[in-house]
C-alpha cells in the first residue's frame, strides 16, 4: 500500500497546471498581431484573417476560389 507522502506527490503531479509560455517566436506574434488587428463580428460571427505565410495570389487553389 502506497504511504501517505507518495499519494499526496501523484495527486499534485496529476493536477499540476501547465507552464504557460510568455515568448513567443516570431510566427507565433505575427499571427496574434494578424488576430488582434484583423477581428470583427458581423452577423452574429467572428471573422479573422488567415495567418498565411504566402500571398494568396501565389497559392494553388484550384480554379473555383475567387482570389481579393
Amino acid at each position: 500500500m502506497p504511504d501517505l507522502n507518495s499519494l499526496v506527490s501523484k495527486f499534485w503531479e496529476t493536477e499540476r497546471v501547465p507552464e504557460v509560455y510568455t515568448e513567443f517566436t516570431d510566427d507565433q506574434e505575427a499571427c496574434e498581431s494578424l488576430f488582434r488587428n484583423s477581428i470583427v463580428r458581423k452577423n452574429d460571427r467572428f471573422e479573422v484573417k488567415l495567418p498565411l505565410k504566402l500571398n494568396m495570389r501565389d497559392l494553388n487553389l484550384g480554379d473555383k476560389v475567387l482570389l481579393m
